[in-house]
């Protein structure tokens, strides 16, 4: 027994060949027959040997054992059986719940088969299975990439209308969902395979893979593969071809401010918009060039746009393609060229239908808009913000959080509002109403955009030409995918050239000129 003993088990046997003949004595003066003593004797040892892993093993100071062959492991200590515990966690769910039902718990084999429903050959192989990836994994001991100890970070946004709960933005409640997009947007992978990646036992991986893939974000092949199914790019590439987009921009400053020039004159019989001071036009203006030069740039693109009623229809009702941007270690939004928006946020008092207004607010180089309203202290909605606005208008509407008048300080800081000589506060925004809107904004945009896109359309396509953009054909509706930024790249570029030769029509202090402008009912 002593030779078996060290042959098949090794280490100190000692207290292994004592307890397993004092088990043989046992059963012999039981009074049972004894058919194959050696035959016994063997099982004897073998189960004994398993029932002090098992022990050790809940203690933390043992590796895996097996049922019908042992680990090659080397010398038993803590690393080593931590280095076991790490390979059951990174194995796949199928293995891992028959490993650990086995060898934590030390359910038989049929016991296990009883309660997974599974035929008692599959627990076998299931269990051979696993102890192979385990005992390849010790051997390999492979490194986990570098996104496990600095993953990246990254940003979404979407084409389209989210969910009831905020899908897919709510999909992301950890930087591990966006990692796990970004590791499985090449091609496919295991689950195993991103848990590598990662670092991160499988276990952990599952549930959030799960998630994604019940969500829309990730698909899942037959073989249990995952993908990516939003457009991943690098902040720094989706601005596409700068260079360019500053040469055309410098080669169309002339003509885009004459087109500026005219849309100013679209309003010589706005009441609103003569009373305004000159930095209030000038925002005006710009608000509406940027959306024109946008949306024109956008339609000059030789990548098809989809229709919003053709959005894939998403689970929970959203409607919506999404791009994950993906950041450097020096951390985002600090490019020269980064915009967000417009934001449209409308409001409407319930027990007043004609009290209403809306604002379009964007986030550019030209001024702080709704990435400076963190600073505030509280997640104000940007509803909130809104109201704020409107109750320095001769609206009707009040604001719902009186504290904001405690910071007009930022408010101040950001050019957003204003002291006059008296030391009273005003909106330093441009305002219009609903009917001056209807009548002078929106015809102005209306040709403006038209303008730019019949003047500028051969430069455009060739910009969207120098920003092309590779994306695998497994992401949803791939041939529409696009760099996110390159057209606000160039509205920013235009405008900006534009301002600094001294053609627009209008000085404007860029950083200090948000690009906000509101719309309301006028009280009666």
């Amino acid at each position: 027994m002593y030779e078996t003993a060290e042959r098949k088990y090794g280490g100190d046997i000692d207290e292994l060949v004592s307890e397993s003949i004092f088990a043989f004595w046992c059963y012999e003066k039981s009074g049972k027959d004894i058919e194959y003593p050696k035959g016994l004797l063997d099982a004897i040892l073998r189960n004994k040997y398993n029932d002090q892993l098992r022990v050790k093993y809940r203690s933390g100071t043992m590796p895996l054992g097996e049922t019908s062959e042992r680990f090659e492991t080397g010398s038993e200590n803590d690393e080593e059986y931590a280095a076991v515990r790490r390979e059951i966690g990174r194995l796949l769910r199928i293995y891992r719940d028959v490993v650990v039902r086995h060898y934590m718990h030390g359910q038989s084999v049929e016991e296990i088969a009883g309660e997974l429903g599974l035929p008692k050959g599959t627990v076998l192989s299931r269990l051979s299975s696993a102890r192979v990836q385990i005992r390849e994994g010790l051997q390999k001991m492979e490194k986990y990439a570098e996104v496990s100890y600095e993953p990246k970070e990254a940003n979404m946004g979407i084409y389209g209308s989210d969910g009831l709960d905020h899908e897919p933005f709510s999909l992301l409640s950890s930087p591990v969902e966006a990692n796990i997009l970004i590791c499985a947007y090449e091609r496919p992978v295991s689950l195993r395979g991103l848990a590598d990646t990662l670092g991160m036992p499988t276990a952990y991986i599952e549930p959030i893979a799960e998630k994604l893939v019940r969500g829309e974000l990730l698909g899942q092949t037959p073989s249990g593969l995952v993908y990516t199914r939003c457009h991943v790019e690098n902040y720094e590439d989706s601005f596409g071809d700068i260079a360019y987009a500053e040469e055309l921009a410098a080669e169309n400053a002339v003509l885009f401010g004459q087109m500026a020039a005219r849309a100013v004159k679209r309003f010589e019989d706005c009441s609103s918009f003569e009373k305004m001071n000159e930095k209030k036009k000038a925002t005006l203006i710009l608000c509406l060039s940027f959306i024109a030069l946008t949306c024109a740039a956008g339609e000059c693109s030789n990548v098809p746009r989809v229709p919003p009623e053709e959005l894939p229809l998403r689970p929970n009702g959203g409607r919506w393609l999404a791009t994950l941007s993906v950041y450097d270690r020096s951390g985002r939004r600090n490019h020269r060229y980064d915009c967000s928006g417009p934001l449209t946020v409308s409001y409407r008092v319930p027990e007043k239908p004609g009290a209403r207004c809306r604002m379009k607010d964007t986030q550019s180089p030209f001024g702080d808009a709704h990435w400076g309203y963190p600073m505030l202290g509280k997640n104000y909605a940007p509803s909130s913000i809104l109201r704020f606005y409107a109750s320095f208008l001769p609206s009707g509407i009040k604001t719902d959080h009186p504290e904001l008048f405690n910071r007009l300080d930022l408010f101040e800081k950001w050019r957003i509002l204003r002291r006059d000589e008296n030391g009273n506060v005003q909106l330093d925004l441009p305002a219009l109403t609903y009917a001056e809107d209807r009548d002078f904004a929106g015809p102005a945009l209306d040709e403006l955009q038209k303008e730019i896109k019949e003047s500028f359309e051969k430069g455009l396509k060739r910009l969207w030409e120098h920003s092309k953009c590779r994306v695998p054909k497994h992401v949803d509706r791939y041939e529409t995918c696009k760099y996110s930024r390159v057209a606000t790249t160039y509205a920013v570029a235009q405008m900006r050239a534009c301002v600094e030769q001294g053609l627009f029509p209008y000085t404007v202090e860029i950083g200090k000129t948000p690009l906000i402008y509101l719309v309301y009912e006028e009280e009666k």
